[in-house]
């Protein structure tokens, strides 16, 4: 957990308030602190000192970054919710479930605090699989050229995955058509068990679902 705090007001950033709120929160930068325990305990104890404090956000990681290498050390980077970057080595309880977005050299140079505004369509994504669609579990994601989205999937309690592919606009009504499709090919292959399951599956094309050949595991992809 992060929470971002402000002290309004002229000469304040390094004057006596952020030094009061260095010694409370034990030294980590005051405008994105690192906070354990429960958040409304934090903010009930952080604001009964700092009359003058304005805003405590807090802000949770739900993907990792990384190169295209898929290179586990290439980035110290995590994103919340709201596409903003974060030091995963601030970040407590940091699941190592957690998806992956694939990007490029100069935005894993990015530093903490920092918006990406064209990863707003992949945390929509995964913010819609983890509160509408929990049988979509999100593995990889690639944002191709800005044009459309393609990640893995593993639906329900099968052990394979899915690459999909889909446009980054109107998420909600592709992940409802892509839970359908899923559950289509679910029963198919259990009425036809010995048959191997074509695993790419393309929602760009209107109103036209296109599901082509059995795709190899993904280079890095974590059961």
């Amino acid at each position: 957990q992060h929470a971002r705090v402000f002290v309004p007001g002229p000469g304040k950033r390094f004057g006596e308030e952020n030094r009061r709120l260095l010694s409370l929160i034990e030294d980590t930068p005051a405008d994105l602190v690192l906070l354990g325990g429960d958040m409304a305990t934090v903010k009930k104890r952080v604001r009964s000192d700092f009359d003058s404090l304005r805003e405590i956000t807090e802000r949770i990681p739900i993907a990792r970054l990384s190169d295209k290498n898929l290179n586990p050390q290439s980035s110290n980077l995590v994103i919340d919710a709201q596409a903003i970057l974060m030091d995963k080595s601030r970040c407590m309880n940091l699941s190592a479930s957690l998806p992956i977005i694939v990007t490029d050299a100069q935005v894993l140079k990015f530093p903490p605090g920092a918006a990406i505004t064209k990863f707003r369509p992949i945390v929509k994504l995964i913010n819609l699989t983890r509160t509408s669609f929990p049988d979509l579990k999100v593995g990889i994601i690639y944002l191709v050229e800005k044009q459309h989205l393609k990640c893995t999937v593993r639906y329900k309690n099968d052990p394979q995955y899915y690459i999909v592919t889909l446009p980054p606009k109107d998420l909600m009504r592709h992940l409802n058509v892509l839970t359908a499709t899923l559950e289509k090919l679910r029963r198919e292959q259990k009425q036809n068990p010995g048959k191997k399951t074509h695993r790419n599956i393309d929602l760009r094309f209107d109103k036209q679902v296109r599901i082509t050949g059995i795709v190899r595991p993904a280079p890095g992809h974590r059961s």
